[in-house]
């Protein structure tokens, strides 16, 4: 049943991305906590290599842009 909201949730929001954004591709992440257990959801709508591009900058904007402020700050 709760796979079966997720999937629901991931189409919802692909929807409005495509009909009011204008989107192409979309990636979906999210996490959520359930009995001390953290369930991570994601999931990729469009061209494999837009959203493969997507997951980079993603990737890059997350994760290397903080990595570049700690070291500034240090």
């Amino acid at each position: 049943m709760q796979n079966e909201k997720n999937e629901k949730v991931m189409r919802d929001i692909v929807s409005v991305a495509i009909e009011n954004g204008g989107a192409d591709a979309v990636v979906i992440a999210w996490s959520s906590v359930s009995k001390n257990v953290t369930h991570t959801f994601i999931s990729a709508y469009g061209n494999r290599h837009a959203c493969e591009g997507l997951a980079g900058e993603l990737y890059d904007r997350i994760v290397v842009e903080s990595e570049e402020d700690e070291e500034a700050g240090d």
